[in-house]
């Protein structure tokens, strides 16, 4: 069986770079899983700050300085923000003083200024981003391509990152019971650690790949779950990074190709009929060069063969496992085209 690479892309914010938005904060959690209160009043106040504030008006991540979940990026982009204790929560670095008695009425302060800020500034476009994951193999490359338009910024050293964040790491955590799903966690950088060197208005792109990176999961509706993309722009002050603006996205969209092959030069329609087959019913198929099509759950497992006869192919229910996204791909001598369809 042929090698699939899984390409998943997502478009965000599609605002014009020409005109200005507020400045979006990092809101971070200095935090680690042998830390008692960051489980009881602290997890709290975590889940809080994501369901209040992440997404439109700021990108929120937890920094694991030690503990079970602490490696070399955390550690790093934690030391950036010095605090003493833990839990400690931060905006664009400064103390929030958050506690477990006072947390939530100073948390309602925190987003009424973050609605009022005035400062604004021309930055991010997450223009396209994507995941190529070798079903066959253990790589994983990340690819961000980031329109960047801070040309009303003063005069400064800047820098851009990206980062995979996960909401799905399962592990230990003082105040929860068991194992739990740490959220907002700080998976991998895909610039380096603070990023590339801001120079102008422009694309950037940046690429990372990771052997061994874990399965990626999908909902019924071929989205990714707990998997984000977080830019951030810095201002790099002596020895400390200053947090400009950020922005964030989920990956939304799937669909599979196979970088090698070209495209068959055919079209097709492909749908779920009112009795619940897929079906595959082909428009333009020149000298019958399709023969036969493939039907392969999103995880890269081949479900069943069907050929075409007069245009037309049809795959049973009792060959789909279920809800969700499925992929069809029509093939000839070599050269592929695919199409993705999902089942109610």
């Amino acid at each position: 069986m042929k090698q699939f690479f899984y390409i998943i892309t997502f478009f965000a914010f599609s605002f014009s770079l020409s005109a200005q938005q507020p400045v979006k904060p990092l809101l971070t959690k200095i935090t680690a899983t042998w830390c008692p209160n960051c489980g009881t009043w602290g997890w709290t106040a975590m889940k809080d700050v994501v369901d209040r504030l992440h997404g439109d008006k700021a990108s929120v991540l937890a920094l694991h300085f030690s503990g079970d979940l602490a490696d070399d990026l955390n550690k790093e982009l934690a030391s950036n923000f010095p605090a003493v204790g833990q839990p400690i929560f931060q905006n664009n670095g400064t103390d929030l003083n958050f506690t477990g008695s006072t947390y939530t009425s100073k948390l309602d302060d925190l987003e009424s200024a973050i609605d009022s800020e005035t400062q604004m500034i021309n930055a991010f476009n997450i223009t396209k981003s994507m995941l190529y994951l070798e079903a066959e193999g253990n790589l994983t490359t990340f690819d961000v391509e980031v329109e960047v338009d801070a040309d009303n910024l003063p005069s400064g050293d800047y820098s851009i990152s990206a980062y995979i964040v996960r909401d799905d790491i399962i592990a230990s955590q003082s105040g929860q019971t068991g194992d739990v799903a740490h959220f907002k966690i700080v998976d991998t950088a895909i610039s380096s650690t603070f990023g590339a060197p801001y120079v102008n208005a422009g694309t950037y792109t940046f690429e990372y790949t990771k052997e061994d990176y874990g399965p990626i999961k999908f909902d019924d509706n071929g989205m990714v779950e707990d998997l984000e993309i977080v830019i951030i722009l810095w201002n790099n002050i002596g020895t400390n990074y200053e947090v400009v603006t950020t922005e964030n996205s989920p990956i939304r969209e799937t669909f599979v190709s196979n970088l090698n092959d070209v495209s068959l030069e055919v079209s097709a329609n492909v749908f779920q009929n009112t009795q619940g087959k897929i079906e595959v019913n082909m428009s333009n198929n020149p000298d019958n060069a399709v023969t036969t099509a493939n039907l392969f759950s999103i995880t890269g497992r081949q479900l069943d063969s069907q050929s075409i006869e007069n245009g037309k192919a049809y795959f049973e229910s009792n060959n789909l496992l279920g809800r969700g996204l499925y992929i069809i791909t029509l093939e000839s001598e070599g050269q592929f085209t695919s199409y993705k369809v999902t089942i109610e």
